[in-house]
């Protein structure tokens, strides 16, 4: 997931020829030509262009904020020729941080000094939050293991009603006419014929 892009909107066919004549190498942003594609815009409408400004996974922000400034402090120039530019309609730096599920709290300054150079130039600053892959797969996992000790524990209490129960035989919320605990049901569909028959 790329840490900070440079996001430039304007109409397609005029900000694309011009974007390429600038030494960044910017690249249409999949939604934008997908929609052109599709027939749901035209070459007339406003279509996004993204340059990475700091490629990383998002889960170290302060470098993302100090390459970003410097990368507005190089290319001030080149990025005060462009913002002046009449197909340019609006720019933006979109940071990609990771959600923290370890701690409570994630704390991260914008320096005054970097905060001027985006007004200078009228760039907007955007905070995009994701899970990252390894978050996403860790926060699954956890709901697969609720889902499995939940099921362990149904199972079991079947087994104290019922015996030894066959393999495909799971619990599920109806009430049990042997014990009458709702909690120790069979769901319909997928219980054994010995339970069909007791409860």
């Amino acid at each position: 997931m790329p840490g900070c892009i440079l996001r430039v909107s304007g109409p397609y066919k005029i900000l694309g020829p011009f974007l390429e004549s600038v030494p960044l190498d910017f690249e249409e942003a999949d939604g934008s030509r997908l929609q052109r594609e599709m027939g749901k815009t035209t070459e007339e409408s406003s279509s996004t262009f993204n340059f990475t400004v700091y490629d990383d996974d998002g889960n170290h922000v302060p470098l993302q904020i100090e390459a970003a400034e410097g990368f507005l402090v190089e290319n001030s120039e080149l990025l005060r020729s462009l913002m002046a530019d009449d197909s340019v309609e609006f720019a933006m730096l979109d940071f990609a941080w990771c959600v923290p599920r370890d701690s409570l709290a994630s704390f991260n300054r914008f320096p005054p000094p970097f905060l001027g150079h985006c007004a200078e130039l009228n760039i907007h600053l955007e905070i995009s939050l994701y899970l990252s892959a390894r978050e996403k797969a860790d926060f699954e996992e956890d709901e697969m293991a609720v889902l499995h000790k939940d099921w362990l524990v149904r199972h079991e209490a079947c087994k104290r009603c019922h015996g030894e129960l066959e393999e495909l035989c799971i619990c599920g919320p109806e009430p049990c006419r042997e014990c009458g605990d709702t909690e120790l049901a069979l769901l319909a569909g997928s219980m054994c014929p010995d339970c069909v028959e007791d409860c």
